[in-house]
């Protein structure tokens, strides 16, 4: 047994060349999967500690004033232990254009947030605790004071520390921003008591309860009557969904790549061992004909793939958390604000070089086992198929049109009959490649597509405004001019049985700012009792024209309402009424948001009840910009997929001329010159790209689709984008390395022993 180890060794230094392809499929697999899946469930270990150090709440509950009484009921009545107060308020920054979520707390039990400079958080310090983003773009620090201004108070407040906080992990200061502007909008934390010195007698708005406490709708009702408003868990809140849906992303995102990854991997490296016993069958027939037990020598063959396969997985356990993670997480910071950011091994890598390793190992042991039930003189001959009688194929009894054919190509057809499950391989190999780059390439596009779809078909305004909300809004913005459509636009969810979604609930004037497309591309016109659900909502809820679902708003209220209309419109992905059906259905009409065109913008800025407003434009690079987090990992995977291409075409193909050798050393000797023998190789290679050119296409697309569907969120819908320059580029990378690998492998002809080939 020790002589067969030795031999392992010496095979492996020996047929390296061959082995190396196995090594780079196995390395390449586990690098990118492996890679990914360290900062996807780094990510979910990350969040998970960020919410144990801020002892994060259980319940949220908003109200539009708590007095002393309230609190003093909630102790006495409801048995509350501890609770943390809160008021939050949107106040400006005296000196500049900028903006900070002030919130007052009574103290941060469940609120902790995570400083990063200076002294913890005291409700009673007459200081302020600064988002340290804010302070980092604004060059402040502890110790500088800022001034605060709202409603015509201002006051003076000592930066105490700079802190991030769970509750912001997605802050961007305004709903008109997909990406945080950290220059403009902030956070910060004060005591109430400094609050009162900024404005007297405000009070507090909401409660959060943690530590097993909580407290039923009706409870709060008891208490606080009409003031309640509403009330979540850690279930309902936003931030925690939203990371958690980005963790998911990145897991859909890397498994469905990774799953064609390792399947081709797979597929080739069982057809790569099995060919590499094949080759060795003479020696096999040899060590049983010396009396070496059958076990030792499947023992000797599998660890072929043992070693190979385990060497290339270690490897990219390691190589992948030092190559991804910097690039993907850097990209992901740009909208995840976290103190820190984990890279954690998930387990299901473990499984997937457990499946690698049986794969190469199972294709060794099944090739030596199906060898070694011969008996050595049977192992001995008839080791190249040669002696296989082909019927004449569909091709040949076309007399006519098979005596036209060349010599070389005649060849190729007949060998690829003989040899299908060789030819069958490299299509496979043509197909993968092309499916791994159209999808990595077409991902990119659909996404950028997909952005200027919603800023420039289904978007006209110039300016849109966040605006505060009031019953007079006409009133206060009839001097900017121009066109205008008020909207109102906030969360909830829609519901049909056990279907259940979080959608954009959308009312306005649709004046022809905002427009609406149904399933056909025709603009539709919204009548006073229209109901538009978005199309990739509808298949969600499975809902058709004519049903009704269940529609709430946060703080506003339930209703039943029907279905009128489909929208192919593709974000926001929610339901769309006029003003009157939301008056009619739910409350007063009374927008946050102003779409305008050709306003006089100075007039637009200088309005008390703007609150914030951008351009069409600036939403667009910012919309790009989030994007840019997915195509990240797009052009990590597009990167990987041309190397596996390379690999995998380069692997197959030096296989087929190995096995082939003794072939073109054949030719040689029957007078065929090296320029033609050469071109049966060309001829084998345009065959197999051919045909793997034509499935690969069309799965190519498929497969496209299927994956935009997965990994997408539930507030945008991604259209599978796919033109004539993605296809082309994917081509010439397959037609470029097959032709490529043919040109190397036809300089070795030349090279050719003819005495050992037929040895």
């Amino acid at each position: 047994m020790k002589h067969l180890f030795l031999k392992t060794l010496r095979d492996v230094k020996n047929y390296w060349t061959q082995f190396l392809g196995v090594f780079f499929m196995t390395l390449i697999s586990i690098t990118i999967y492996a890679g990914m899946a360290v900062v996807s469930h780094g990510l979910d270990v990350s969040v998970e500690q960020y919410v144990n150090e801020s002892n994060l709440a259980d319940q949220w509950i908003y109200t539009t004033g708590i007095t002393d009484e309230d609190i003093s009921r909630f102790e006495k009545d409801e048995g509350v232990q501890e609770v943390t107060y809160a008021s939050r308020l949107r106040a400006d920054v005296k000196g500049g254009h900028q903006f900070l979520e002030l919130t007052a707390l009574s103290n941060d039990t469940f609120m902790k947030s995570h400083l990063v400079e200076g002294v913890a958080f005291d409700p009673e310090s007459v200081g302020l605790w600064l988002d340290s983003k804010f302070a980092q773009e604004n060059d402040l620090k502890s110790g500088n004071a800022i001034i605060i201004e709202y409603a015509g108070f201002e006051k003076e407040f000592e930066i105490k520390g700079l802190v991030l906080n769970i509750e912001k992990m997605l802050f961007t200061g305004s709903n008109l921003l997909t990406i945080p502007d950290h220059k403009t909008f902030g956070y910060a934390f004060i005591g109430k008591e400094s609050l009162n010195e900024l404005i007297p007698l405000y009070p507090y708005t909401e409660m959060r309860l943690g530590n097993g406490q909580s407290l039923s709708d009706d409870q709060l009702e008891s208490v606080l009557g009409d003031r309640f408003l509403f009330s979540e868990t850690r279930e309902d809140k936003d931030f925690l969904e939203e990371v958690a849906k980005e963790s998911n992303q990145m897991m859909k995102m890397s498994i469905l790549f990774s799953l064609v990854f390792v399947l081709l991997s797979a597929l080739t490296m069982y057809s790569s061992m099995s060919r590499l016993i094949t080759n060795q069958r003479t020696i096999i027939g040899t060590m049983k004909a010396l009396g070496i037990e059958a076990w030792k020598i499947k023992i000797h063959y599998g660890l072929y793939g043992v070693i190979i396969a385990t060497i290339g997985s270690v490897c990219g356990l390691f190589l992948g958390p030092a190559i991804v993670p910097p690039i993907l997480i850097g990209v992901k910071e740009t909208y995840i604000t976290l103190p820190y950011w984990h890279t954690v091994h998930h387990k299901s890598v473990y499984l997937i070089i457990a499946g690698l390793v049986s794969t190469c190992t199972f294709a060794s042991i099944k090739n030596t086992r199906k060898t070694l039930k011969k008996v050595p003189a049977a192992i001995l001959r008839n080791t190249h198929n040669m002696d296989i009688v082909l019927k004449k194929s569909l091709l040949e009894r076309f007399d006519v049109f098979w005596s036209r054919l060349p010599n070389g190509l005649k060849w190729s057809l007949r060998d690829n009959s003989r040899n299908k499950v060789r030819f069958l391989m490299g299509v496979v190999g043509v197909v993968g490649g092309l499916v791994l780059l159209v999808a990595g390439l077409g991902v990119t596009k659909s996404i950028e597509h997909a952005n200027e779809y919603i800023f420039t078909e289904q978007s006209t305004y110039s300016h849109i405004s966040e605006i505060k909300m009031s019953r007079h809004y006409e009133e206060a913005f009839q001097d900017i001019g121009g066109e205008q459509e008020f909207c109102f636009m906030l969360q909830g969810t829609a519901s049909k049985g056990d279907k259940k979604r979080s959608i954009a609930i959308s009312a306005g004037e649709h004046k022809g700012l905002m427009i609406y497309k149904d399933l056909d591309g025709n603009n539709i016109n919204l009548d006073s009792e229209d109901i538009l659900i978005t199309r990739k909502l509808a298949r969600q809820l499975a809902v058709d024209v004519g049903d009704v679902i269940e529609v709430d708003i946060k703080s506003v209220g339930e209703e039943v309402l029907k279905v009128t209309k489909i929208t192919s419109n593709i974000s926001p992905q929610g339901i769309v009424m006029g003003k009157e059906k939301y008056e009619k259905s739910f409350a007063d009409f009374m927008p946050n948001l102003l779409l305008t065109k050709n306003a006089n913008t100075s007039e637009l800025d200088e309005n008390g009840q703007v609150l914030f407003t951008t351009t069409r434009e600036r939403q667009l690079e910012q919309a790009n910009i989030l994007a840019e987090s997915v195509e990240a990992i797009m052009y990590i995977l597009i990167l990987a997929s041309v190397v596996l291409v390379i690999v995998i075409i380069y692997t197959l193909s030096t296989l087929n001329y190995i096995e082939r050798e003794r072939d073109y050393a054949t030719l040689r000797v029957l007078g065929f010159r090296k320029y033609e023998i050469r071109n049966i190789l060309l001829n084998d290679s345009i065959l197999t790209v051919l045909l793997g050119w034509i499935v690969g296409v069309f799965t190519a697309a498929k497969f496209l689709d299927i994956y935009l569907k997965v990994v997408s969120l539930d507030s945008v819908e991604w259209v599978a984008y796919l033109d004539g320059r993605i296809l082309a580029l994917a081509t010439v990378i397959v037609v470029g390395v097959s032709f490529s690998v043919v040109f190397i492998l036809s300089s070795r002809i030349r090279k050719i022993d003819l005495v050992a080939s037929f040895k």
